[in-house]
């Protein structure tokens, strides 16, 4: 490449460099006696060119619901710090932006993600974006392609029947004495049993039963598979007025109302 002899004011020394890359050197120069200094570390001194961000344009899709679609831009490089615009459309039309997003400082392999909502189940949007440097003049990349993605359509939104959810009012024993209403266990001393009413999703999905304590959270179910439910308390159900309640979901995540709340009966056959 073409050499550069540079002469610093003092101390005398010379200073070559390569023209592109620039990498330069320099030592004192001979004195009368012809004594000189060692070459000094190569240090570069390359010019500095402001371009906008560089890097290949993709986007990938990190979520989809009914009503959103999370996006994320690849990451592009610059000197300086690097914004990113992100553009919906529906069709011929732009219905949204990002705004300009700043890259997120925990993650230097991934440009910044965008949650857009209030869309549309099963629509199909496209997306583009560009990019910017923070330098003075902003210096803005050329849009990306556009990239598709769709939403998901509406599933099941139904929950099981019954809804409000019941207790079995039909003789639910052997001896056909007692229906399916929270009761005291005869001869136990404080057990409780009682039986939902088979709930049905219209789905086919399987159904789970929650049954549930006001007066006393610790009797509580939680979600169990099974549609009858025993439980030992240390207080005389009668006594304190214990009542309970049942409701049932879905496979999908669909919740019936609560019953009505039962008080516990004594556990002695009706009449």
């Amino acid at each position: 490449g073409t050499t550069i002899s540079l002469r610093p004011t003092s101390p005398p020394s010379t200073c070559s460099a390569t023209a592109g890359s620039i990498l330069i050197a320099s030592r004192s120069r001979p004195t009368p006696s012809g004594n000189e200094t060692r070459w000094s570390e190569i240090r570069s001194a390359g010019q500095y060119i402001n371009q906008p961000p560089v890097g290949p344009m993709s986007m990938t899709l990190l979520q989809a619901t009914t009503q959103t679609l999370q996006v994320q831009t690849s990451r592009l490089t610059d000197q300086e710090d690097v914004q990113y615009y992100i553009e919906i459309a529906l069709g011929e039309d732009t219905i949204g932006n990002s705004g300009w997003l700043d890259e997120d400082p925990n993650d230097d392999v991934n440009g910044p993600s965008y949650l857009f909502d209030s869309l549309e189940p099963e629509t199909t949007y496209q997306f583009r974006f560009k990019a910017r440097d923070t330098s003075a003049p902003n210096l803005e990349t050329n849009w990306s392609e556009w990239f598709a993605f769709t939403t998901l359509p509406v599933g099941d939104i139904t929950a099981p029947t019954p809804d409000p959810m019941t207790f079995e009012t039909t003789a639910v024993d052997a001896n056909n004495l007692y229906d399916g209403r929270p009761r005291v266990v005869p001869f136990t001393t404080y057990t409780i049993s009682m039986q939902a009413t088979v709930a049905t999703d219209p789905e086919g999905t399987a159904v789970q039963y929650e049954f549930q304590c006001p007066q006393s959270p610790n009797l509580n179910s939680g979600w169990i598979d099974t549609v009858t439910y025993t439980v030992h308390s240390n207080l005389n159900p009668i006594s304190y007025g214990l009542t309970f309640r049942v409701r049932a979901r879905d496979a999908n995540g669909n919740v019936t109302q609560w019953s009505e709340a039962v008080p516990v009966s004594d556990g002695y056959p009706p009449g």
